[in-house]
């Protein structure tokens, strides 16, 4: 434990540098602001109101309540019957929808699959709760799928009644199930027109001259045409709620709770005086101007089609800097390295070669599966199956007297190639071959692939290799990763069997990392099959490995075929005399027992009964030297 505290201690000494100084006592009067202390913790900030999802389908009104009605101080049982009487609702026809309360807004949320009762929702003027009466406005939400852009210097004496394409206007309503609901929100609908096919909806801001303007997709274009005039569109932005009547954030002043507990919007002091004075410091920027003033630059949210933006950007640019990555690897490769004389690294040629006497001198496999060729890998009486492009890093080499099909997953995440072997005897289970490479960055999920290489196999014998590079501790290494966890996981969760050993590690370790096991074999419904490490890796960091798989129709156990020697029991027979039968039983018992021991007899092979054949001879033949040649022919056979 001393040793680990000076250890740390030696390392903190190397990274900055440490000065002691003496403290002195100080009087709780001296600290403070007034004596140039400042606090360091900072205020929470108020966090973002979610409502849970409903189904984008529905339609959603949003009811505002005004003069001072909290909607937190009441029950949700309570509101809800409220806002049904307003409505004029049944209880039964109700249970449909869904009511959410936002308490940091203070409005209500209705969503309901009718639209008959979505405009009596959005109808509702007043709420009465008890004894008191409250004022409210509703509106319909904007639909799934939409973005919102802003005009500006619209005029305020234009009606509905006034504005021309009346008829495009409802269509746009129904075909996004968009509402209107009085005419107090002076709905500018000559902006839906032939001319502007993606505007759906349109209404103004409050008493202002600003017009926002509802598009179909996520797409706001830079001008419209309003009537006959080409207007500017300026993406909207939304603001943060600042409420001037009481101070606080995430609420707008109409729909202010408490109107009577007010908050300094400079300081943040709660119910301050008349003479009241303060540093006034922003609670969204902190400078020095009211909260949510206009010079407030912090006071919008960043629109979520600018957000989106940067996520497609960010990820575009990531796909390229990897693509960028992967091709300057292969142009590295390709390169000669600097090597002394004597330590130069196999070619292709040399590896090639090397397989191929380590094939010769053993049984030839029937399947070869080769990861990182960087390109297609070939091998003389073998047929080649590879990834797409010149750059494939995986190779399934399959003996050129095997029947073999190529299957195509559909899946291009991962590089791999996947096989079948047709059985060359009626009767025999196909097997596939999966052949998979991931490079150590690369991070997919296998269990898609895992799925469809079983759906194709379908219950056939299924046999998954392949240089994962998933650290997980099931396979031998001291750590893991979310790679590793997911292929476990995957192979867990479609029934796998690992058959390969831990204590047997595929890749020789260096200076710095340790043998590890990138290469794993997975099996499905494959009884019998065995795994080994052959200890050869001809210049390469990996080792070979060999799996065996057994299958096909097992071949019956069959037994001693013994042949009697008719000839000469006939012969024995005869030396012995004829005797008088008076009982069957005992002359076939006394026969038994004086002949049985001695009777002569020969075993041919192991055979098993066989579904009779016509070829055969029958076996009871009185012509003498038949019974040999049918004895040979049954060794023959069998």
């Amino acid at each position: 434990m001393e040793l680990a505290d000076e250890a740390a201690r030696c390392s903190s000494s190397v990274e900055m540098e440490v000065v002691s100084v003496e403290g002195e006592e100080i009087q709780p009067e001296e600290f403070g602001k007034e004596s140039g202390w400042c606090e360091v913790r900072r205020g929470a900030k108020t966090q973002a109101s979610r409502l849970p999802n409903r189904p984008t389908e529905d339609y959603r009104v949003i009811v505002r309540p005004h003069g001072g009605l909290n909607v937190s101080e009441y029950r949700m049982d309570r509101i809800y019957c409220c806002l049904r009487s307003a409505a004029g609702v049944g209880r039964e026809t109700a249970e449909e929808d869904s009511m959410c309360i936002n308490n940091t807004q203070n409005i209500l949320v209705i969503s309901t699959p009718s639209e008959e009762r979505a405009r009596r929702y959005g109808a509702i003027t007043r709420l009465r709760i008890g004894e008191k009466e409250f004022e409210t406005s509703a509106y319909r939400a904007a639909p799934e799928n939409t973005s919102k852009g802003l005009i500006q210097g619209g005029s305020k004496e234009e009606s509905p009644e006034d504005i021309t394409g009346k008829k495009l206007y409802t269509q746009a309503l129904r075909r996004r199930r968009l509402l209107a609901f009085s005419a107090r929100d002076n709905i500018l609908s000559n902006l839906v027109r032939p001319q502007n096919p993606g505007v759906l909806h349109a209404k103004r801001m409050g008493n202002t001259d600003n017009v926002i303007v509802l598009f179909e997709g996520f797409h706001v274009p830079r001008y419209v045409k309003y009537g006959a005039m080409l207007v500017k569109c300026t993406l909207y932005r939304k603001h943060i709620d600042v409420c001037y009547g009481c101070g606080r954030l995430g609420h707008r002043a109409d729909v202010g709770p408490n109107p009577n507990d007010k908050v300094c919007r400079g300081c943040g002091s709660k119910n301050p005086a008349q003479d009241h004075m303060c540093e006034v410091e922003c609670q969204l920027c902190g400078k020095d101007h009211p909260t949510g003033d206009k010079r407030c630059k912090a006071r919008y949210n960043i629109a979520y089609l600018v957000r989106r933006r940067r996520w497609e950007r960010t990820r575009r640019e990531e796909e390229e800097a990897r693509a960028a990555c992967v091709e300057a690897c292969y142009k590295y490769n390709d390169f000669s390295g600097l090597h002394s004389n004597g330590h130069k690294e196999p070619t292709s040629k040399q590896k090639r070669g090397n397989l191929q006497q380590f094939v010769i001198n053993r049984e030839a496999p029937d399947v070869i599966a080769l990861q990182e060729t960087g390109g297609r890998a070939k091998l003389s009486g073998y047929k080649s199956y590879s990834t797409s492009g010149e750059k494939g890093t995986v190779t399934t080499l399959v003996h050129r007297n095997l029947a073999v099909v190529e299957h195509d997953t559909g899946m291009r995440s991962i590089d791999h190639v996947l096989i079948e072997k047709i059985p060359s005897r009626k009767g025999e289970g196909s097997l596939f071959v999966l052949n998979i490479y991931s490079p150590p960055r690369h991070k997919p999920k296998f269990g898609p692939l895992f799925r469809k290489a079983l759906s194709i196999a379908d219950r056939q014998a299924l046999v998954i290799v392949g240089d994962f590079n998933t650290p997980h501790a099931a396979w031998g290494y001291s750590i893991e990763n979310i790679k590793g966890r997911n292929l476990w996981t995957a192979a867990q969760q479609e029934g796998l069997t690992l058959i390969t050993n831990p204590e047997a590690p595929t890749r020789i370790g260096n200076s710095v990392s340790n043998d590890t096991t990138p290469d794993l074999t997975f099996t499905k419904n494959v009884p019998d099959s065995r795994w080994v490490n052959t200890q050869k890796n001809f210049g390469s960091d990996h080792y070979i490995v060999v799996t065996t798989v057994h299958g096909g129709p097992q071949k019956k156990k069959g037994r001693k075929l013994a042949l009697v020697e008719w000839d000469t029991f006939r012969k024995i027979r005869e030396e012995d005399g004829e005797e008088t039968i008076l009982d069957i039983e005992t002359w076939a018992e006394k026969l038994q027992q004086s002949h049985g021991p001695q009777q002569p007899t020969r075993q041919i092979g192991d055979a098993y009964f066989r579904p009779r054949d016509n070829s055969i001879p029958p076996p009871r033949v009185d012509v003498a030297g038949t019974n040999e040649s049918f004895a040979a022919y049954v060794a023959s056979r069998y």
